[in-house]
């Protein structure tokens, strides 16, 4: 018997895992002239999450351009947090996009997705990881973070780069069960 979408969670706890959809945020907040946007169907399960419009400059932490999710936290220890994003690319030609994470008010991490297109043959890393991201219909970045307690903490995600478009958190202290 298929379930309905309306009758799966959003939040999907298994043992040291929580995953989060990322139009579940609990907060969001703009900034600049931005604001943020769900895209629903986009990515690979609920949808996806970025700031608008598009084309805009970089942001920084100062300019608090964030997305907020409350997050239980059930053992002590340290703590990996992978975003996954829909693949895409640096409209400025760069070569790489930046986003940011942070754990309750703490220090922002910036994490630095670098994916090139590879049009014909594949030479490079940032080619062949633009090729998995694509297959996948997923790029994934993770930032680690050492001893977190136990209880309620709020995870920022912080806008950096335009077209960086965020569809799903996975919240970790343990393995990672496998899954497509």
């Amino acid at each position: 018997v298929p379930i309905a979408a309306s009758e799966i969670s959003p939040e999907i706890e298994r043992r040291d895992v929580l995953a989060m959809e990322a139009p579940h945020f609990t907060k969001a907040v703009g900034g600049r002239g931005l604001t943020w946007r769900e895209i629903p169907h986009l990515g690979r399960t609920l949808g996806a999450v970025t700031a608008f419009p598009q084309g805009q400059a970089p942001t920084t932490e100062r300019d608090g351009v964030h997305l907020e999710y409350d997050a239980m936290i059930d053992k002590p220890g340290d703590l990996r947090i992978h975003l996954y994003l829909v693949p895409t690319l640096d409209p400025t030609g760069k070569g790489n996009l930046r986003i940011g994470l942070s754990i309750d008010g703490g220090t922002v991490q910036t994490l630095t997705d670098r994916l090139t297109p590879a049009p014909d043959a594949t030479t490079s890393q940032e080619q062949r990881d633009w090729n998995k991201a694509v297959e996948d219909n997923a790029r994934v970045l993770t930032a680690s973070f050492p001893w977190v307690e136990p209880g309620k903490h709020v995870i920022k995600v912080w806008r950096f780069d335009d077209n960086v478009v965020l569809q799903r958190l996975v919240i970790r202290s343990g393995p990672v069960p496998p899954s497509y």
